[in-house]
């Protein structure tokens, strides 16, 4: 096997190098071999082929300020390592000579903060000798939010004098890719860089909270509530935080939201359309903390809807329904809505369910087709939906004309 064939299998051993170059499929492992170029073995994450190369012809490598600029811009800290002994090895604070003519001109600090390595930013600041980066954007500070990295942030902060703040609301959402941004973070931000008032601005705010309500993050959501803009005041943001907690099952969310003293205003209200969507999440627990403890908010809402039953059983929520029944027969303090069945997916619903819809004081049924589908269930399990309102089915094959009369004067 000669020489090439070596480094061809050696490179297709490699998993990682495998996933990148089938990914983007743009180069194949000879191809890769045959170019000699270093620039594509750092980008395809070659990195031992890179060294054994480079190696091969670092003698006669005449200075530059490339190589060292891509190991960041590709954060392989190995061949970062191993450039630095050479003394030809550079960077600057901007590299427009980087990339050939179909290359984008990089932006040094925004390749260091994109990789997020502490030890390239620590070389890099040590290196160049700009103990100060003049200018340091937004984007390039959400960048390294990402990585949940204080350290990191704290360097990236301590050496820069940062940009005014021109955010809005895409572009930040865009940027802030990590679901979520660790309370130590938040902290940092704020406090031992308080000077730059980033959670003084709406957008930002807003945007880290959203992200904290949806994590469960209550302790996020504690401290950002302690620090919320004067702005914001009364938002009308409350409702879809609410919402957003019952849907994705966030009770310990739910109530630093609701017990903190800076949530106020018509916006805190349970309104119908929010309870409706309760019914799909299915949250039976937090919809027994609201009639438990928040009945003022949640009040009007249950007054008002009357298909609060209806919705959990079409979205199959039956913990939901029970609770519902519960709360409707013995909360002498809950003013439900008359509550309207019209289920037209009978043949999904358990038996024991029905029968206490069908037999309670406070539904109604409206639709016959619900009975229908009741009887076509039952009779392959050699019950009858019939029975269950308290008559006898003898032969069900001829009694469903009966059951829909039946139905008829129950409504």
């Amino acid at each position: 096997m000669n020489n090439n064939k070596i480094v061809i299998h050696r490179v297709f051993s490699d998993t990682s190098l495998c996933q990148l170059i089938f990914k983007h499929s743009v180069i194949k492992g000879k191809e890769l071999l045959d170019r000699g170029d270093l620039k594509q073995m750092l980008k395809y994450n070659a990195t031992q082929y890179f060294i054994t190369e480079y190696d091969r012809v670092a003698p006669t490598y005449p200075p530059n300020i490339k190589l060292l600029t891509h190991s960041i811009k590709y954060n392989n800290q190995r061949v970062f390592d191993h450039l630095l002994h050479n003394t030809n090895m550079s960077i600057p604070m901007k590299c427009d000579e980087c990339y050939s003519d179909d290359d984008k001109y990089i932006d040094v600090i925004t390749a260091v903060v994109t990789g997020g390595n502490m030890y390239m930013l620590q070389t890099y600041l040590d290196m160049t000798g700009h103990g100060i980066i003049r200018g340091l954007t937004p984007r390039q500070l959400v960048i390294a939010i990402n990585h949940n990295n204080e350290h990191f942030v704290r360097l990236l902060l301590q050496h820069s004098i940062l940009e005014e703040f021109q955010f809005n609301s895409r572009s930040l959402m865009y940027l802030l890719t990590r679901p979520c941004v660790r309370i130590n973070m938040l902290r940092l931000l704020n406090e031992e860089f308080g000077t730059y008032r980033l959670l003084d601005d709406p957008t930002i705010w807003l945007t880290l909270t959203e992200k904290s309500v949806v994590c469960n993050m209550a302790q996020n959501v504690q401290y950002l509530l302690d620090h919320i803009p004067t702005s914001l005041s009364d938002s009308s943001e409350w409702s879809s935080y609410i919402q957003k907690c019952y849907c994705h099952e966030n009770l310990d969310t739910l109530k630093v939201i609701l017990e903190h003293p800076g949530v106020n205003g018509a916006s805190r209200v349970i309104d119908t359309r929010s309870l409706e969507e309760a019914m799909r999440s299915g949250q039976a627990h937090i919809m027994k903390y609201l009639i438990d403890s928040h009945m003022d908010i949640v009040s009007d809402a249950l007054s008002k809807s009357m298909t609060l039953v209806e919705m959990a059983m079409n979205y199959g929520q039956f913990d939901m329904v029970d609770l519902l029944l519960d709360q409707i027969t013995h909360n002498t303090n809950a003013k439900f809505a008359k509550q309207y069945v019209n289920h037209l997916k009978a043949s999904k619903v358990p038996l024991s369910v029905f029968k206490r819809i069908a037999s309670h004081p406070n539904i109604k049924l409206v639709a016959a087709k619900v009975l229908q589908g009741i009887v076509k269930v039952t009779q392959r399990i050699h019950f009858s939906a019939v029975s269950i309102l308290g008559f006898e089915l003898v032969r069900p094959w001829t009694t469903l004309g009966t059951a829909r009369g039946t139905l008829s004067n129950l409504i």
